[in-house]
């Protein structure tokens, strides 16, 4: 799985910036949002993104809904006991997973940095819900 995952990040295929991306040509005809309430429960703070898991976008949103194409950007700072919201455009039904991670090390959360962690619960349906995290101590 390694070498197949290496090979296709030679040959540009996986977006975002490198992570497990799996393309779909679904087109989304109508669209909605999807908020998150993001809570740094951590000491030493760590960085956010969001991503789509039907597609190649990816959104390292600033709290004002920015939108980055490449997931291997600085993604979002988060500090102790700092909560900012995500607003994050999407298509109606498109799933949107986030990840978190502090730089120079290998701890994260969720998906982890460039998604390239397995995540059971990080991920959410685009159908204009909020949804609130907290994350706190290394996982």
């Amino acid at each position: 799985m390694k070498l197949f995952v290496a090979a296709l990040m030679v040959m540009g295929l996986l977006g975002c910036g490198g992570g497990y991306y799996v393309p779909d040509p679904k087109t989304f005809t109508e669209t909605s949002t999807l908020t998150w309430e993001v809570t740094c429960n951590y000491k030493n703070g760590f960085k956010i993104g969001f991503f789509s898991q039907n597609r190649d976008r990816c959104w390292h949103v600033m709290p004002e809904g920015g939108y980055t194409g490449n997931m291997s950007a600085n993604g979002t700072t988060m500090r102790y006991g700092e909560t900012k919201t995500f607003n994050i455009n999407c298509g109606k039904g498109e799933i949107v997973c986030w990840g978190a991670w502090i730089p120079g090390t290998t701890s994260y959360w969720g998906a982890g940095y460039n998604r390239t962690k397995w995540c059971a619960d990080c991920c959410s349906s685009c159908n204009g819900q909020t949804l609130s995290i907290t994350l706190s101590g290394k996982q």
